[in-house]
């Protein structure tokens, strides 16, 4: 693929193509280089479900991706007076494409981007395609917008611009393409390509190149397209950012032991309530498995009952196991919410109020005394565990007011015989203390 050609028409305007002028009343006053940059107008992506900003639930966004089909040259060196700049773009040799929107990205001499010009039909926010054709002349007038550049631990606001990059296999970095807020209208996302060429219409639509591409249908498990470290499959940790795209604000994480607390023999370790907004950790409390190891009446646990595994060793859960679970008290200052923050085992575990339909999920609200539970196993059906084991473990989060309280629940098998597994609508009893 190609490039167009690129002229400044200085006064030549019998000459055919496309004119473009620049209007940069608010600025930038000048630039040190400039980039054109032509994208396909067929098809503009919308893309649901991105997040408005890099914190725990944020709000989401319908995006707009544009791909570079080819660039019309660039420019190095000051360009004095951006407002009246007129450029001229023509077809060269046997380029066939001649519709095209146009990007042109101003940048200062450090290299950060200043401006960005699009072409807008009358009275729209989004930007339109021009026409390049090398038998007539088509005149356009380009609105350029200053900008202020961002770094990936932001996200853009209005008037602002951040440049996605990416590394390949060989650990040298390029620029996959910008996220650019206008001042009005949505967010625009430009890709660029990624193979050093110049066309970059084949391309998945995976800005920030961590293998979670999205679509116009789906998110596709990545919240936050424009940075790699944000996907469904990212580690989530204490730093303030949702990194693996839950929504939740506060997470379980683990804590170096203090006096009386009863950690997990693998990891020594407690358990404290990290504030995913802020990035501030609770006091350390006893880990749920090591406290029903030192004093079975003391333990907060689920007992699943189970049949036969298919071969030596392996027992069946009966699932999904569903049981009543006691608050203990958490919730005395009134109604309160119950959030599942972690799940240590290959399971699934789900909350709801208590009901004779509970609509189960990862958040149960208008809690009292009881909260139902849910626990599904999620590799296969048999599970290598002794009888009256503990096979799991999932952590609780009780909120009442401003007042946060962990509750974890260790997951078991019933320490008695293995009887059928029989169920109503789908579902077997799980039997829950206190």
């Amino acid at each position: 693929m190609r490039s167009l050609g690129l002229l400044v028409a200085l006064g030549a305007c019998a000459d055919s193509g496309a004119h473009l002028t620049f209007v940069a009343p608010e600025g930038p006053a000048d630039a040190q280089a400039y980039r054109v940059v032509l994208a396909t107008p067929d098809p503009v992506v919308l893309v649901p479900d991105q997040r408005t900003d890099v914190a725990p639930a944020a709000a989401t966004q319908t995006v707009a991706y544009y791909r570079q089909r080819t660039t019309a040259g660039e420019s190095v060196g000051k360009v004095s007076g951006v407002d009246g700049l007129t450029l001229r773009l023509a077809p060269e040799g046997d380029f066939v494409d001649t519709t095209f929107v146009p990007f042109v990205l101003f940048y200062d001499g450090d290299g950060a981007i200043v401006g960005i010009g699009t072409y807008h039909q009358m009275g729209a926010k989004d930007p339109a395609a021009i026409l390049v054709v090398s038998d007539e002349i088509d005149k356009y007038e380009v609105a350029v917008e200053p900008v202020t550049q961002v770094t990936d631990k932001e996200h853009p606001a209005p008037g602002q611009v951040m440049v996605v990059d990416c590394y390949k296999a060989d650990q040298s970095k390029f620029a996959s393409g910008i996220v650019w807020r206008p001042k009005a209208g949505g967010e625009l996302r430009l890709m660029f390509p990624d193979d050093g060429g110049l066309d970059a219409t084949g391309r998945d639509l995976d800005l920030d190149c961590d293998a979670h591409p999205v679509t116009a249908e789906s998110a596709g498990g990545d919240c936050d397209d424009s940075r790699g470290w944000f996907h469904r499959d990212a580690a989530e940790t204490c730093d303030g950012y949702d990194t693996n795209c839950d929504g939740l604000q506060s997470l379980a994480v683990a804590c170096p032991a203090t006096a009386n607390v009863c950690v997990d023999a693998s990891t020594s370790s407690g358990i404290a309530i990290c504030d995913d907004r802020t990035g501030t950790v609770g006091a350390c409390q006893s880990d749920p498995g090591c406290v029903c190891a030192a004093d079975p009446t003391k333990c907060t646990s689920c007992k699943l009952g189970y049949d036969v595994g298919s071969s030596a060793g392996t027992i069946k859960p009966c699932q999904p196991g569903i049981g009543v679970l006691g608050t203990q008290n958490r919730c005395e200052l009134g109604p309160c919410t119950v959030d599942v923050l972690a799940v240590r085992g290959p399971w699934k575990v789900e909350v709801a109020a208590p009901s004779s339909s509970p609509a189960f999920g990862p958040r149960a609200t208008n809690i009292t005394t009881q909260v139902m539970i849910k626990a599904k196993y999620l590799s296969g059906s048999d599970i290598m565990a002794v009888p009256g084991a503990a096979v799991g473990e999932v952590d609780l989060l009780v909120t009442s007011g401003n007042t946060q309280h962990y509750l974890g629940v260790q997951l078991q098998t019933v320490a008695d015989s293995p009887g059928a597994c029989q169920g109503t609508n789908g579902s077997f009893a799980m039997e829950c203390t206190p």
